[in-house]
């Protein structure tokens, strides 16, 4: 009879100790996915300024649309315009990407493969808005220059030598260094996901 109690006591406590077990894995998970989240949005917020940024220069460009009236600043001015519209959008869905995979929901296994894509996604995105961001650095001066100064874009050769090394230090140290603060999220976000163990 005590054997039967002791067996029944232990099964008991066995449960109780698996279920705790399982609240305490859930509230693990739930604060991995708070953690998660915060590291996102020291991502998401800068963008989303930058996204605001793009857009308020191209509706100014837009509304000015017809003060473009040489070749060169009606190009440019259309090809800034697309820049500044699509580049922000492609880094924002790519971000959101991120953002939607669900720590709670998933597997583990899951989640690794969906941040893995995610976190690929955003590599290429960001490599491309590189390039691109180096090209409008250039592109847009025309159709800014006709729009804020009412005037056609015009530079001296000397003018040259002092602008575009300027123009260039200034786009080679801003991009590491949001680059290298990318990174370092993105780290920290690996090591948050690593360390979790939700099998």
């Amino acid at each position: 009879m005590e054997l039967e109690e002791m067996k029944a006591i232990w099964a008991d406590l066995s449960d109780q100790l698996e279920q705790q077990k399982k609240l305490t894995n859930e509230i693990i998970i739930k604060m991995t996915q708070q953690q998660y989240k915060a590291k996102l949005n020291k991502i998401i917020y800068p963008e989303l300024i930058g996204t605001v940024i793009c857009f308020a220069m191209a509706l100014i460009l837009i509304i000015n649309f017809n003060k473009l009236d040489s070749t060169l600043t009606l190009v440019t001015g259309i090809i800034t315009i697309i820049i500044l519209v699509f580049l922000p959008i492609f880094s924002l869905r790519a971000l959101r990407k991120l953002n939607n995979i669900n720590l709670v929901d998933n597997n583990y296994k899951q989640t690794m493969i969906d941040y893995a894509n995610g976190r690929k996604q955003l590599r290429r995105v960001q490599q491309v808005s590189i390039y691109i961001s180096f090209f409008l650095m250039f592109v847009m001066v025309p159709p800014l220059t006709k729009v804020i100064k009412g005037r056609d874009f015009s530079i001296d050769a000397s003018d040259l030598l002092i602008y575009v090394p300027i123009a260039l230090i200034y786009f080679a140290l801003f991009t590491s260094f949001v680059m290298r603060c990318y990174k370092g999220i993105m780290r920290s976000t690996d090591r948050l996901l690593n360390d979790l163990d939700m099998d």
